[in-house]
């Protein structure tokens, strides 16, 4: 298994609804601080996101005039850093992926077109039964991340389209190892729901998508399902 990583945000594809983001990092200002220094709502939500985890260190970054802190954590032996702003929401979360785990179309796309950059790959749920998904995604481990999201478009007719889909998100929780009881757990966690539903929310108001999927590259809008011949004409006009 090769060992290069990337950063991933921690975000979820929703069955076929998607909200991508392939930028180069923007300019921001950091430096090291306390835990001591962290504002009380930051504190009490890095005891939150840090159960199970390590925590490394913490940062005060400044960007586009705005401050935010970050804990940078490890999990099972590889980083997460989460953002937040000053009253303790979760701005994002970035995990190393190992890139085998991602899709082979991703894996070569992120090599050969977009070495440097950063991937941001954030939900954009349009019904309950998408949010649903987007919830169930975030529950398994980073190395199984991307084969979820595979595995929730080829089964999205037992689950997106039926009766009950619940019961579809079910037998593919099983099949992921995340038993009844994880399942329910995690379709229980309002704390995640509230993570995608801001996002989303954020991916209107900020960005104005209106529709999946929508890819932002370098600040350029590109909206629905284009041929993949446009983003190659787009990362050559790019290219230095």
């Amino acid at each position: 298994m090769s060992t290069q990583r990337i950063p991933i945000s921690h975000a979820v594809l929703l069955a076929a609804f998607t909200l991508v983001f392939l930028a180069t990092p923007a300019a921001s200002e950091e430096r090291k601080i306390k835990r001591s220094d962290l504002p009380a709502a930051v504190q009490a939500a890095v005891t939150a996101q840090s159960k199970g985890s390590t925590v490394r260190g913490f940062a005060e970054e400044r960007e586009n005039g705005q401050t935010y802190y970050e804990a940078e954590l490890e999990v099972s032996g590889h980083s997460k850093d989460v953002l937040m702003d000053p009253q303790g929401n979760v701005v994002e979360v970035e995990e190393e992926v190992a890139m085998d785990a991602l899709p082979s179309a991703v894996r070569e796309g992120l090599q050969t077109k977009a070495a440097g950059g950063k991937l941001v790959f954030r939900s954009y749920p349009l019904d309950q039964a998408a949010l649903r998904a987007a919830e169930l995604s975030e529950c398994v481990s980073p190395v199984t991340y991307f084969p979820m999201v595979s595995l929730l478009f080829a089964e999205q007719g037992d689950w997106a389209h039926g009766d009950k889909p619940l019961e579809g998100l079910s037998k593919i929780a099983a099949g992921a190892g995340l038993d009844q009881t994880k399942f329910q757990a995690c379709l229980a966690d309002k704390a995640i729901s509230d993570r995608i539903i801001a996002r989303a929310q954020e991916g209107q108001d900020k960005f104005g998508v209106q529709s999946t999927p929508t890819f932002f590259i370098n600040g350029r809008k590109i909206q629905g399902a284009v041929p993949y011949e446009d983003f190659e004409k787009l990362f050559k006009e790019l290219q230095p």
